[in-house]
């Protein structure tokens, strides 16, 4: 095989940024309000990555309590220097912009440096041939002269303690042209070329008129520039998509890029797949990593091919050919029989370690997850008893099997598709005076979970079905291990989409339980899968 196919991270995985040390790339990402935070990627071709670890994942580290949507980690930027591993990111509405260290890129990493007067979102490192190492970062003029009026700002920062010294200074002004009012300049990076400085950055927000722009310095200039925009601006972007053609890509920017040691240049950056008429750009699977070549022209990076938009396919990196693909992440799907004391890299839960409420154990009954409830539900805010694993295809089936406790107290256990804690499709199975009932559920924002079917179950032990098609979503359950009655067909799940609830997520598929309980009140989960279809 000799192509690649976009996304090369599937499902709710934004704002990458990636570095090379020697033969090996290492690629971070946002998470926003979920735990562990940051997981990072490593590859030795561009194309083929799995999950070393988390960024952040310990309490001491994040310990995020009853988020709000949209929360949380945003933006993060990984560098290396003189043989330390930095990420640079964004706690919003806990903390404001951190720094975290490691030898290793698997970790351990450091507790956060928190950096005093470092205001605004999306930080980004550059450290110069002197040593000397500077804070990049997006925040608002003191007088914004219109809604969306942005700046990057520029300062020196000592890495290792966080603290910002000598003067800052505005080195970008509402974008790449001020008089046609741009929105949102943020994301930016600095790199340096050739004696130049270059400094690239996302401007229109991250929606569909989302872009990347480029600008940079004279030759010997410093790092204070003055920086000039590109008259081929925007390098990168697919606001021009305005057809509904088939598997359409929208919203593209916020990249980072990276040389190979060949000397090729690539970028990552974020990207949507939307299932229904462009133009609506309505997706569950929320932004997501996307992989495109690019080259050095008269001194300014573009696109290889020239033109702006991203494709669904390229030409693999000259590192990567030929190869099979087989490693691509999650192509083949997932599952989890919980056979390890600790849950795998693919899980999340909301906010905060379930080690702090203890709700999640692996080790009472080895081979089995077990899921105490807690009464924080999904659809507030909260810390529920929910992990979630994100939701990767436009069409997809997981399944689970569950066993519920047979001395249960008025609690609910099951697994959801939610989108943030406003939103979410359900099933649900929980004991009553009449016997087990599963139901399906549907909670919209500002409404109470709404039930839209249900049945009656012979046994304590069943299987759990989602599956999607685009915005149909579909759910079924099965008590005898092999065959399926479907519930509840054809739902309407674009609720699911950050273009209903708005926010900057993506939909993540849990196991759930909810309610009061005690230690004889945990939900059984046997194994769970997820494959595309």
């Amino acid at each position: 095989m000799t192509t690649y196919s976009n996304p090369i991270l599937k499902g709710f995985r934004p704002d990458p940024s990636i570095i090379r040390v020697g033969n090996d790339y290492y690629l971070v990402v946002s998470s926003f309000e979920y735990f562990p935070g940051l997981p990072i990627y490593r590859s030795t071709n561009l194309v083929e990555w799995s999950q070393i670890g988390y960024v952040l994942n310990r309490t001491s580290q994040l310990d995020i309590v009853a988020p709000r949507p949209s929360s949380g980690l945003f933006a993060p930027t990984i560098r290396y220097h003189d043989g330390v591993f930095y990420v640079i990111c964004t706690l919003m509405n806990n903390g404001g912009n951190f720094i975290v260290t490691a030898a290793d890129p698997a970790g351990p990493w450091s507790d956060p440096i928190w950096i005093a007067g470092a205001e605004g979102i999306d930080p980004s490192l550059f450290f110069g041939d002197d040593g000397r190492c500077y804070y990049v970062g997006n925040g608002s003029p003191d007088e914004p002269l219109y809604d969306g009026h942005r700046t990057i700002w520029l300062q020196e920062i000592t890495p290792r303690d966080g603290r910002l010294i000598g003067h800052k200074a505005v080195i970008v002004n509402g974008g790449t042209d001020i008089t046609k009012k741009p929105i949102w300049i943020e994301g930016p990076h600095i790199y340096k070329r050739e004696g130049r400085y270059i400094l690239v950055a996302a401007e229109g927000g991250t929606g569909e008129q989302h872009s990347e722009v480029v600008f940079r310095t004279d030759e010997n200039a410093s790092i204070w520039g003055p920086y000039e925009p590109y008259s081929g601006n925007p390098i990168i972007s697919n606001r021009d998509v305005t057809d509904s053609g088939e598997n359409p890509i929208t919203c593209t920017g916020h990249a980072d890029l990276v040389e190979t040691s060949d000397g090729e240049l690539w970028a990552v950056l974020l990207g949507c797949r939307p299932y229904a008429p462009t133009f609506e750009n309505w997706y569950n699977t929320g932004r997501e990593t996307f992989l495109v070549p690019m080259a050095w022209r008269n001194g300014w990076p573009v696109t290889r091919d020239g033109s702006a938009r991203v494709k669904h396919s390229y030409d693999l990196p000259s590192i990567a050919v030929p190869v099979e693909l087989g490693g691509l992440q999650d192509a083949n799907g997932y599952f989890d029989d919980f056979g390890s004391e600790t849950l795998g890299h693919e899980w999340y839960a909301i906010g905060r370690s379930p080690e702090i409420d203890g709700w999640l154990d692996l080790s009472s009954q080895p081979g089995k997850l077990r899921i105490q409830p807690r009464v924080d539900c999904l659809g507030t805010l909260g810390n529920p008893a929910f992990i979630g694993y994100r939701q990767r295809d436009l069409a997809f089936e997981a399944t689970a099997r569950i066993t519920l406790p047979e001395v249960a107290g008025p609690a609910q256990y099951g697994m959801a598709v939610q989108q943030n804690n406003t939103t979410f499709l359900a099933i649900m199975a929980r004991i009553t005076d009449g016997g087990l009932v599963v139901t399906v559920e549907r909670k919209c924002p500002d409404e109470l979970p709404e039930i839209i079917a249900s049945a009656i179950i012979p046994n304590l032990t069943l299987d759990l079905r989602i599956a999607a098609d685009g915005r149909d979503y579909n759910f079924a359950i099965s008590t005898d291990g092999a065959h399926f009655k479907e519930l509840a067909s054809s739902i309407d799940g674009s609720i699911l989409s950050t273009r209903y609830t708005g926010g900057f997520v993506g939909a993540m598929i849990g196991l759930y339980a909810v309610g009061e309980g005690d230690g004889n009140s945990a939900m059984g989960v046997d194994w769970f899968s997820y494959r595309p279809l």
